[in-house]
Formats: structure tokens, sequence, C-alpha cells
């Protein structure tokens, strides 16, 4: 991607270029800098994703910033009447839930009625999703505040999440086979990447094994497997070289840094890095 950039630049016959990218395209948008230092003149980069990050495999910087993000939804005064403790309602509630699961019932969006159960991987599952919904975001702490007084129906709304089927326009949806596949051939992977599906798992248990447990709270590590996309990497057929841009340097250019209060997809230690 970083190469098929240089060949678009020299086709529109200019020498440097300005680069301005968010969250994967600050990793192409680095490299491009790694590889093609000659021809960047100042970049701009918006929730950017560092080798650190890269190399976090249980999203050991996300379940850092997830307090933070949590009492981030009630700044401005924005739960008045509803929690003073959004952070510490979801504890409670995840603690509940641990002890036993609750079930609601919710209207599809095609009118039809079913039945949700809620569980703790289903609360834990919302939270990567906060930094890109802001009807998650504007909802959650008074569906939080429901549940824990035995009301679920607006949590359990959250959990059913919306329509399902291909999206009205395919431009805007994200492709998550492409996804996974850039996520498992790019990334550190916590295992051989010449070993089987099922001794790639087993070396992967082995490296969240090493990770103090307490990283992980209130979760715990096996949640913090469930929702990576370890399990889904151990399956693809990776090559056997961890892919690189090079061991070039980067030219000495101005560069904006941008980093989002509900941002999630990328932790404010990875902008650091990248800054330093």
């Amino acid at each position: 991607a970083a190469d098929d950039l240089d060949d678009i630049r020299a086709a529109l016959g200019v020498d440097k270029i300005a680069i301005a990218t968010a969250s994967y395209g600050t990793w192409v948008a680095q490299g491009y800098a790694i590889r093609h230092p000659a021809h960047v003149e100042r970049m701009v980069l918006d929730s950017t994703i560092g080798p650190n990050q890269n190399a976090d495999a249980f999203s050991v910087e996300q379940f850092s910033s997830a307090r933070a993000l949590a009492e981030a939804l009630c700044h401005r005064h924005a739960c008045d009447g509803i929690t003073t403790d959004p952070y510490g309602d979801l504890l409670k509630l995840y603690a509940k839930l641990t002890a036993k699961p609750v079930a609601a019932r919710v209207v599809a969006p095609n009118g039809t009625r079913r039945k949700v159960t809620i569980g703790p991987l289903a609360l834990a599952q919302l939270l990567p999703e906060l930094d890109v919904d802001p009807n998650l975001r504007a909802e959650l702490p008074r569906a939080l505040g429901g549940a824990l007084r035995g009301r679920p129906g607006p949590l359990a709304r959250l959990v059913a999440g919306g329509p399902v089927g291909p999206p009205a326009d395919a431009r805007s949806a994200v492709n998550q086979t492409l996804f996974d596949v850039t996520h498992c051939e790019e990334d550190v992977q916590p295992f051989d990447r010449t070993a089987k599906p099922m001794d790639r798992i087993e070396q992967a248990r082995a490296a969240l094994a090493a990770i103090p447990p307490e990283t992980f709270d209130p979760f715990g590590p096996q949640i913090a497997l469930l929702t990576s996309l370890v399990p889904t990497c151990a399956f693809w057929p990776m090559r056997a070289e961890q892919p690189s841009f090079g061991s070039g340097s980067p030219p000495n250019i101005p560069v904006l840094f941008l980093h989002g209060e509900f941002d999630l997809r990328s932790s404010f230690k990875s902008t650091e890095t990248v800054a330093r």
C-alpha cells in the first residue's frame, strides 16, 4: 500500500506530497515515510497506530484506556440525574452478569419481538464500539443504570445491535474479511507464524498467561482473548516472516498528531510512541 501510494505520486508528476490520514492509514503513512522519505513534505496523523499497538495482540493499552473513556461519557454534566460514576456502574453490572445473565425482549428492525440474553461477554463487547458509535455513547450510561435497577430493556437494545444484512451503501461499509486478513498478516502475533492453528492457540494462551491478570480488570484474561483477533488469526495461513516496512529512517519533516478523547481504535500511548 505504501509503494502504491508512491506510484500515484509519480503518476501525478509531483516531487513531494503532504499526507493526511487516520487510523490504519497512519500506519501506511509511516511506512511510506520510511520507504520513500525524499518524497514526503509533511504529515497529519489522526488516531495514530504505532509499533507498540501493532504488537499488542490482547489490547492491553485499550483495556487501560477503558476507564478514562467511560468517565468521559459524562463530561460537562452529560449524566446529571442518571449516574455520577458510569465506570463504577459498569463494574457492578459486569459482576452481576457474571453471577447470573439476564434476559429481555426487544423489537427488531423488522418489527418482530425477540429475546436477548445479556451476559458478561455481551457487555464487554460493547466497549470497543464506544469510540465509533455516538448513539452507544449517548445511551450506555442510562442503560447501565437501568440494568442495575432491574430494567435491562435499554441495554438489551444496545446488545441486540442494528439491522442485519447488506448495508444500503456498500462503499461506507467495513469489509470484515479484509479487516481481519490485514490485521492477521501485519500484526505481531503471540504465536509462531509457522505453527498449526491449535498450536497457535496454545501458544497464545501461554503468552496471555504471562501478562498479569489484573491488567484486564475487571474483565479478566479470557475476555481479552475472546474480544481479540487471535482466535481468528490462528486459522489464517499467514506468511512465515513478519511483514516489515524496512529499516530506513523517516525524514525530518513537520508532523501534526491528533488524538480524540473517545478514541479506542488507537491508544494515546501509541500516539506518543510515534511522536517520539
